[in-house]
């Protein structure tokens, strides 16, 4: 009984798909053998082709019959772009060898050299990004970077720095956020010279804002304008609120100190203010 072997178009479209894969990879490196038992036992296995029909179709894809130009390899290029570069199915493979003059293991080698250049610009701009120059960052002595805190928080009425500000002078210290955020908090806001221009500006800020309490910005303003410390600028407005302190004896100082020394000296919240307002009769 004599042996048929089909035809190359009764190749289905996936089987297609499989041995152009293996083309592109042995055109770009130059290794195939048609009597290789060992490629050719895998391309049957994934295939469901026989060894005659596989080397059939090699052989007659791999037949060199056009030449390689500029002109050829950016129409290709062109061509599969327009396409998404997704993988091309055999008819527009075709469609290529008609246009270029090329053979289909030609075109297959084309797409392969395309497909691997795009895979190592994807890769060297990655390793670009990763080795792209990081900002400088400094190692400070602990006394250094303390002297630059205090320094950087004078030039800003001791306020606390923005998200981007700590970040920079992290970088500036070599100090970790943690120990930033310590050394931040254990500065204190130094007390300026309380002159009477600095209490007529606090008395007129106090009058034109409803007697409210300042905002952090607002508060930064009225540091800038007296040079006074937070501590002083609560304490005018205090007085301010509660009137002449002219009133106010020994005996009812001394139930403040006493209150403020069992707390730690913290702020009284507003319902500790009201009962030792009624104690000492503020």
């Amino acid at each position: 009984m004599q042996h048929h072997v089909p035809k190359a178009n009764k190749i289905s479209e996936g089987q297609r798909r499989i041995l152009d894969e293996y083309l592109e990879k042995i055109n770009a490196e130059d290794e195939y053998s048609a009597s290789d038992e060992m490629a050719l036992q895998e391309l049957s296995s994934e295939t469901g082709l026989s060894h005659e029909e596989i080397k059939q179709y090699m052989q007659k894809n791999l037949t060199v019959d056009g030449t390689v130009n500029r002109d050829k390899k950016e129409f290709i290029h062109k061509y599969w772009k327009n396409r998404g570069f997704r993988p091309l199915m055999a008819e527009e493979k075709d469609d290529l060898q008609i246009h270029t003059d090329l053979s289909r293991a030609q075109v297959n080698q084309q797409l392969f050299v395309i497909r691997r250049d795009m895979h190592d610009a994807t890769k060297y701009a990655g390793k670009a990004l990763r080795q792209s120059p990081q900002p400088e960052q400094y190692s400070l002595s602990q006394q250094d970077a303390i002297t630059l805190l205090h320094n950087w928080l004078k030039r800003n009425n001791f306020r606390q720095p923005s998200a981007s500000e700590r970040k920079n002078l992290q970088l500036k210290t070599g100090l970790t956020s943690s120990r930033l955020h310590h050394l931040l908090n254990s500065f204190e806001d130094p007390n300026g010279t309380l002159t009477q221009e600095a209490k007529n500006t606090i008395r007129e800020w106090f009058q034109t804002n409803d007697r409210k309490t300042p905002t952090a910005t607002e508060m930064s303003h009225l540091q800038q304008e007296t040079q006074l410390s937070k501590q002083q600028i609560h304490r005018q407005l205090d007085i301010l609120r509660d009137g002449n302190l002219e009133s106010v004896t020994t005996q009812k100082k001394e139930i403040i100190e006493i209150w403020l020394l069992a707390n730690k000296l913290r702020r009284p919240t507003q319902e500790e203010r009201e009962i030792l307002r009624q104690k000492v009769n503020l």
